[in-house]
């Protein structure tokens, strides 16, 4: 065993049984997309309605430069269940540079072996991490990145349970 599982047996086996399996769910192909001109009617109805499965279709994040629209694509928590959620963020002229640090944090996300150094970005404050009324929640068809563990509970139980 590595020594990351044989400290977590020590500390997990007790309460949640041995360890039995795991699935690793990992990060899909992040996705970009920059429109030149148009946009300046969007609206979360009409992302909504032209976008049937926005888990598959819809870019992570997107930009219109010239009305200043960024679109954002995420998993938030609702009711309990992981859910999708598409924001609208008027940001007018600061639209690419919001574009650019969302970028960078698709970029970190996914990225092993990066350094935990501050960036740039957060040295500006454009609101980005504040939920925006302007969006929808949609329904994933994938699993979110991430691990899940499976336990086996009881010496002689020769079932998995998470």
């Amino acid at each position: 065993k590595a020594i990351v599982l044989s400290a977590h047996d020590a500390i997990i086996q007790p309460v949640w049984g041995h360890l039995e399996s795991m699935l690793i769910y990992p990060h899909h192909v992040a996705t970009a997309a920059i429109f030149l001109t148009g946009g300046a009617r969007l609206d979360a109805s009409s992302l909504e309605q032209h976008t049937p499965e926005p888990d598959d279709t819809l870019p992570d994040i997107s930009v219109m430069l010239e009305p200043g629209i960024l679109v954002e694509k995420g998993i938030v928590e609702v009711d309990g269940r992981l859910k999708g959620r598409a924001e609208i963020r008027r940001l007018g002229d600061d639209a690419l540079f919001g574009f650019m640090m969302r970028l960078l944090d698709l970029a970190r996300d996914r990225s092993a072996m990066l350094e935990n150094s501050p960036h740039f970005s957060e040295a500006f404050d454009l609101h980005l991490d504040r939920p925006t009324e302007e969006g929808f929640n949609f329904s994933l068809t994938r699993a979110p990145a991430g691990i899940q563990a499976f336990y086996r509970r009881g010496a002689n139980s020769g079932s998995a349970g998470s």
